[in-house]
């Protein structure tokens, strides 16, 4: 898959799949906990959802919503990237692994 490809999003409407980041500190299986995890935010606890909530915040800053969408819905990078005005993909893939690498046991 292609840069372009991955920030035009393949197959508009599908769930985006759990992908291993190499990049990312953190073992497959705790990456993809984590992404699961936060794939199911909706129906998740309250208590669980205002933990995500603040790791987003404390992670992301300013740029917290455009993460917070990008982990838990079906938006494609682009839609994001459009949406909350980030102009480069590099930024959401840096998000996602701040992210990844913050994220505590307790919210497992």
């Amino acid at each position: 898959m292609t840069l372009q490809e991955m920030i035009d999003g393949e197959g508009k409407g599908r769930m985006k799949g759990f992908r291993y980041r190499s990049s990312v500190n953190v073992p497959y299986d705790r990456q993809g906990v984590i992404w699961f995890t936060v794939k199911r935010y909706e129906q998740l606890p309250e208590k669980q959802r205002t933990g995500l909530d603040n790791l987003f915040r404390a992670v992301a800053g300013r740029n917290w919503g455009a993460l917070k969408e990008y982990l838990t819905t079906d938006a494609t990078p682009k839609d994001v990237m459009s949406k909350h005005y980030i102009a480069s993909f590099t930024t959401l893939q840096n998000l996602v692994k701040r992210f990844m690498e913050a994220y505590p046991d307790d919210l497992l």
